[in-house]
């Protein structure tokens, strides 16, 4: 969403279940300002999760699939 938030523990029941309280948010200062693409040829769908994972941990905004003479998939 763009923001950060500082939490405090509400409630804690194991590994299962932890219930956070938002004590402050703000605008995240690490967002860029800028939609940034990424253009991905479709390969082998464990392949292509993992290449949005990561875009997504970069910062990429929106990725488009492209279908190409080489793409694992054709349908």
């Amino acid at each position: 969403s763009g923001n950060d938030y500082v939490c405090s523990i509400n409630e804690f029941e194991g590994e299962s279940r932890v219930s956070l309280v938002i004590r402050e948010s703000e605008k995240s200062r690490f967002m860029s300002e800028r939609d940034i693409y990424l253009i991905a040829s479709v390969v082998k769908k464990d392949k292509f999760e993992t290449i949005a994972e990561k875009a997504t941990e970069l910062g990429v905004t929106h990725i488009m699939p492209l279908i190409s003479e080489r793409s694992e998939k054709k349908a």
